[in-house]
Parts: structure tokens; sequence; C-alpha cells
């Protein structure tokens, strides 16, 4: 007997999915949280906060697979409204 494994649990609806560890002109990337790649698609639009209070937005456009910098894979994102910068947190639209 085959057994799929669990799927992995979500997020609560609002929090933390990583960080910005890359803000420049060239782009965006945020740092994510183990188990989080999977659960977004191009195109999401997510939170960005410093102090708990909000800045921001940006636009999934590619995720990426694990590498040594950003252990639990990282996404690049598009710019949105705000005055985001690096170490911000980024959590899921509410």
């Amino acid at each position: 007997v085959k057994t799929d494994p669990a799927p992995p649990t979500p997020a609560p609806a609002n929090s933390r999915i990583g960080s910005l560890g890359l803000v420049n002109k060239f782009g965006i990337i945020v740092k994510l949280e183990l188990d989080v790649v999977a659960q977004l698609t191009k195109g999401d639009i997510l939170d960005v906060y410093r102090d708990d209070n909000k800045i921001g937005e940006i636009v999934v456009d590619k995720m990426h697979a694990p590498e040594e910098k950003y252990p639990h894979g990282s996404v690049e994102c598009l710019r949105g409204q705000g005055g985001i910068q690096k170490n911000d947190e980024v959590r899921r639209k509410k």
C-alpha cells in the first residue's frame, strides 16, 4: 500500500512567510520560511511590514528552489506600493 505524504500545512492567513533579503533597482528577493514556497504562485500579492505596521505590497514573479543563501527557497517579486527595505517582514495579504 502506497501512501502519499501529507501536504504541507498552510500558514495562517496573515502570518509571516519570510523577510526581504534583497531590495534594489534590479529586484526584490524574499527569503522564505520553511514550507512556504509551494504555497505561492506568480501574481500573489504579499504585504510588507516593519515594526508590525504595513508599509507596502509586493507581487510574486518567480519562485526559486532552496540554495545556500536561502535554505527554504526564495521568490523574486515586483515592486508594488510603499517604501520597503531589506529585512522588512513579508506576510500573506489579509
